[in-house]
């Protein structure tokens, strides 16, 4: 789970009585490297823009970009503001209804699931994809929207992406909602064996 901050290294694997072997957390490539070169990574994979999500609490944390300069008030405050203002023209939505989220895009509605994950991810932009009151005009959105298409645009959430590209099964938590369109990175089941729990600096 990313949503607030990168601290330790985690993983996990389940085992179930029924057969079912399900693990989630970072990659085995990101158990293997330094911490240093995690965070070097890092900064060499996401835009520039994000580097302070990497450089403000080195070397214990990577931040979620709200806590780093994209918060209220921050150098990167505007990053998504030009995206905010097309997403809201292009779908017609409300501002007395759903106002534009504030930095770094906080929804004042937390019933905006899918607006959220769609504006994290990028693809929130086509016309007629959400009413004016920001939901989904097709129910079945996520379902045609495959997750190789997030993240392909900026302004986007690299922070969360990079979870994903490191992740096990490409699974992550980078920001409120990113399990929505049937992302989830939870696991569970109702008869479980064992579970190991993998934690690394």
């Amino acid at each position: 789970m990313r949503v607030d901050a990168f601290g330790l290294k985690t993983a996990v694997r389940l085992v179930c009585a029924d057969g079912t072997d399900l693990a989630r957390g970072e990659d085995y490539g990101a158990f293997l490297e330094d911490r240093s070169i995690t965070f070097l990574k890092y900064l060499a994979e996401v835009p520039a823009v994000f580097a302070s999500t990497a450089t403000q609490k080195a070397p214990y944390r990577i931040v979620n970009p709200g806590a780093a300069e994209f918060g209220p008030g921050g150098a990167n405050a505007g990053y998504y503001q030009s995206y905010l203002d097309l997403v809201w023209a292009n779908n017609n939505i409300d501002k007395t209804i759903v106002p534009e989220p504030t930095p770094f895009l906080n929804l004042a509605n937390g019933n905006l699931n899918d607006l959220s994950a769609a504006l994290n991810r990028h693809v929130a932009d086509k016309p007629g994809t959400f009413t004016a009151a920001g939901k989904l005009v097709n129910p079945n959105f996520w379902s045609t929207m495959p997750s190789s298409t997030f993240y392909r645009a900026g302004p986007a959430n690299y922070y969360a992406e990079y979870w994903h590209t490191h992740g096990i099964g490409g699974y992550a938590y980078g920001f409120p909602y990113d399990d929505v369109g049937g992302h989830s990175s939870d696991i569970g089941c109702g008869k479980p064996s064992y579970l190991v729990v993998a934690i690394g600096w």
